[in-house]
């Protein structure tokens, strides 16, 4: 039902013809007037009715809904009454594309799916360094070798690469670079150094107490 017919009028009805017709049928079927039901519900669809073309710009829209609908269920009829429309210059409507919450969602989901293994990847990564860098214990290690390595820093066309020395020792469970390159360890040296159980990364190192204080050794880059 159309909200002409919902009205009683016809879709050439003036804006007096639907101010007139509204106020008649919401005396008739108004809910303190009538216990019926079905008057409630035609109640209910003069008021939307009435709410639509008394605007005219509402009223123009559903004008136009309206002949869409007609031209649509006229082109489904048969194929003369096709050829009839299209000679009459109607037009069939556009679609247009919409974007649902549905299809957000199902993006969203796709796209959780794909990167999901990554983020449980990184996720774990970070969780070994943590726990390899709490659980780094001290443990005794005996030098057996130094050898200088050299790094350089800068390099860009404004200043010089600088090249900076330091001391690499190798004991007998790996390896801890040490920055003050004067002070050589000798081979032989029982060292404490602290390194973590996985990636056996040497956090600090320090003389045993039997060989000295306990004194620190200053620790230089990556070490392994």
């Amino acid at each position: 039902m159309t909200h002409y017919q919902a009205l009683e009028l016809p879709e050439t009805a003036s804006q007096d013809d639907i101010r007139r017709a509204y106020r008649r049928l919401v005396l008739l079927t108004h809910p303190d007037r009538t216990p019926d039901p079905v008057a409630h519900g035609r109640y209910l669809a003069v008021i939307a009715a009435y709410d639509t073309l008394s605007d005219p710009a509402r009223r123009q829209a559903y004008d136009r809904t309206l002949h869409s609908k007609a031209f649509t269920s006229e082109l489904g009829a048969s194929p003369g009454r096709r050829r009839d429309a299209a000679a009459r210059g109607f037009h069939a409507p556009r679609r247009v594309a919409t974007v649902t919450v549905t299809d957000y969602d199902a993006e969203h989901a796709r796209f959780y799916r794909l990167f999901r293994p990554i983020l449980i990847a990184a996720l774990i990564i970070c969780l070994g360094v943590m726990g390899d860098y709490l659980l780094a214990r001290e443990s005794p290690e005996r030098v057996q070798r130094a050898e200088l390595e050299v790094y350089h820093s800068g390099g860009s066309r404004h200043s010089r690469r600088q090249a900076h020395y330091y001391l690499q020792y190798t004991t007998d469970q790996g390896t801890f670079n040490a920055n003050d390159a004067d002070d050589e360890i000798p081979p032989g040296t029982l060292l404490l150094i602290k390194r973590t159980p996985l990636f056996r990364t040497a956090l600090a190192a320090h003389y045993a107490q039997a060989q000295s204080k306990g004194e620190p050794i200053p620790l230089y880059g990556k070490v392994s």
